[in-house]
Parts: C-alpha cells; sequence; structure tokens
C-alpha cells in the first residue's frame, strides 16, 4: 500500500486519507464494494479529436476516479479534489485521421477497485 502527499485530503478527495488511517491503524485496508460503472457513456467527433464523456454513477460511494482507455492502454486518470468535483469528459487528440478505436471508462475505488468498463466503438 503506498500513499503519497498528493492524495492529501486538502488536494484529493477524502477517501485516500481515510483508507490510509485505516491501514496504518489496523494492518490492513477496510472492506470497500466493487464500485458502480459509469452510465451513458457517449463518443463524439470533433475536427482532430474525439470526446468521450459519460455520468458518475448514482452511488458514487467510494469511488475517487475514473480510467479512460483506448485499445486497452490506459490514457487517462480523473480524479476527485478536495471539493468533490471530478470531469467527466475526456478529450483524446492523440488519435491518427483514420482508425478503428474502443474506449473504454470504468469508475475505479481508494482501494483500487475497479468497476465494470463501459465502452464504445468509433471508426475514424
Amino acid at each position: 500500500f503506498a500513499y503519497s502527499h498528493y492524495y492529501s485530503p486538502f488536494i484529493k478527495t477524502h477517501e485516500f486519507h481515510d483508507v490510509y488511517r485505516h491501514y496504518v491503524k489496523n494492518g490492513s485496508l477496510p472492506l470497500v464494494p466493487d464500485p458502480s460503472s459509469v452510465e451513458k457513456l457517449q463518443i463524439y467527433r470533433r475536427a482532430n479529436a474525439i470526446v468521450v464523456e459519460w455520468k458518475e454513477p448514482v452511488d458514487r460511494e467510494y469511488i475517487v476516479g475514473y480510467y479512460v482507455f483506448r485499445n486497452g492502454e490506459l490514457i487517462g486518470d480523473l480524479q476527485y479534489d478536495a471539493n468533490n468535483k471530478c470531469e467527466t469528459m475526456y478529450i483524446d487528440s492523440d488519435i491518427l485521421k483514420s482508425g478503428k478505436y474502443i474506449y473504454k471508462v470504468c469508475a475505479y475505488t481508494c482501494d483500487g477497485k475497479m468497476s465494470s468498463p463501459q465502452s464504445f466503438k468509433v471508426e475514424k
């Protein structure tokens, strides 16, 4: 278990700090339920980019961020800040003029559990 000052509750959501405190006190990670999947994944094109957009799960407890994958490669890690705000949109401008892309978005918790990914295929 690694903890960095970058996960301070003054910078990021408090869940990282809460899990760390539990680990130090008890010697084990707390039992955190599996996160719910993101909802209403949408993909659309802009001039030289693809925009990936989604809605937060209704049950957001313990979710600290979202991973965005393109063709199986992690391209985005969006985390909630100390004010409990997080972007639910990712702009992928590192694409070729043509090609097939599979985008996946999943929520993740403070202890590293990931939700089932929601996916969308795009041909450009």
